[in-house]
């Protein structure tokens, strides 16, 4: 198992949440291409990069941008581990509510596009495990 820098993983959770708090929970059914996605992920990222800036922050803004960059290109263990999470959650909440609609497997659509991108080992034992347990339902 590759080991996770745990600081590095909080600043890049905390970064992918404020990108997520501007750009909004964009899922496949929203119609929004993967590409538009990340051009309003990456714009978020440099309008906040621009306000350290402003604010005599420079090197500030330029880290942001850069560990932002990391996590969306899942260029460390601890990005894309974080990336994995963040798809496991997702898929945590479709299965809950499928649970919440009393309708099974009516947001399959979710398992099928985020399962097979989850490429961190442990994740992607936890979501075998849902998957697992959303066929016995």
């Amino acid at each position: 198992c590759v080991p996770i820098s745990l600081s590095l993983s909080r600043s890049l959770s905390l970064f992918f949440a404020m990108t997520f708090h501007t750009v909004g929970d964009i899922t496949p059914s929203c119609g929004i291409s993967k590409e538009e996605k990340r051009r309003r992920e990456h714009e978020t990222m440099e309008y906040l990069k621009s306000l350290l800036t402003q604010a005599n922050h420079v090197k500030a803004g330029e880290d942001l941008l850069a560990l932002w960059l990391e996590y969306d290109n899942g260029a460390t263990p601890s990005a894309k581990f974080l990336k994995s999470l963040d798809r496991f959650e997702m898929l945590l909440q479709a299965y809950e509510y499928e649970q919440e609609e009393g309708n099974p497997h009516f947001l399959q659509e979710f398992f099928d596009t985020a399962a097979p991108k989850i490429d961190h080992e442990s994740v992607a034992a936890w979501t075998r495990q849902l998957q697992a347990f959303r066929k016995h339902e």
